[in-house]
C-alpha cells in the first residue's frame, strides 16, 4: 500500500500523461464536488492510442530536425544546381555519403511512420470488432 499523497501525485502524472482517467460518482443529488465519490480508471485502447500519437509526432519532430541540419541542407542545395544535375561528379565523397545517410534515415523514418500508422488503425478500427458481443 502507499501513502495517500504518494498516490494523489503519481494518479495526477498518469492522468496528465492520458493513462487514467476518472469518472464521478454523486453521492447525493446535487453533485457538490465534496460530496462525490471519484473513480479511477483505465481505458487501454485509449491509452495505446496515445502512446502511438505521440510516437508519430516525435518521428515528424526528427523527419523535420534531419531535414533542417546545415550539411544536409547545403549539400541538397549543391545537387539540385543544373550543373550537378548533369554531372553528379561535381560532388564530394563526403557530400555523397551525405546525401546516402540523409536518404537512408529518411526511409527508415518512413518505415517506421508506416507501421506505427498501422498500429493505430489495428487499435482504432480492429480493436472496436473485439467489443461486440453476440446477440
Amino acid at each position: 500500500m502507499m501513502v495517500a499523497k504518494d498516490v494523489r501525485s503519481f494518479l495526477t502524472a498518469l492522468s496528465t500523461d492520458g493513462i487514467v482517467s476518472t469518472a464521478e460518482v454523486p453521492k447525493t443529488a446535487d453533485r457538490n464536488p465534496t460530496r462525490m465519490f471519484y473513480l479511477w480508471y483505465v481505458d487501454v485502447e485509449r491509452g495505446v492510442l496515445h502512446v502511438l500519437y505521440k510516437t508519430l509526432y516525435n518521428i515528424s519532430a526528427r523527419r523535420q530536425a534531419e531535414r533542417e541540419d546545415p550539411m544536409v541542407v547545403a549539400v541538397l542545395e549543391k545537387r539540385e544546381r543544373s550543373d550537378v544535375k548533369e554531372d553528379e561528379g561535381l560532388l564530394s565523397v563526403m557530400e555523397k555519403d551525405t546525401i546516402r545517410l540523409w536518404e537512408d534515415t529518411e526511409e527508415r523514418l518512413g518505415v517506421l511512420e508506416g507501421r506505427i500508422q498501422e498500429c493505430v488503425f489495428i487499435v482504432r478500427e480492429l480493436g472496436k470488432v473485439g467489443g461486440i458481443s453476440d446477440e
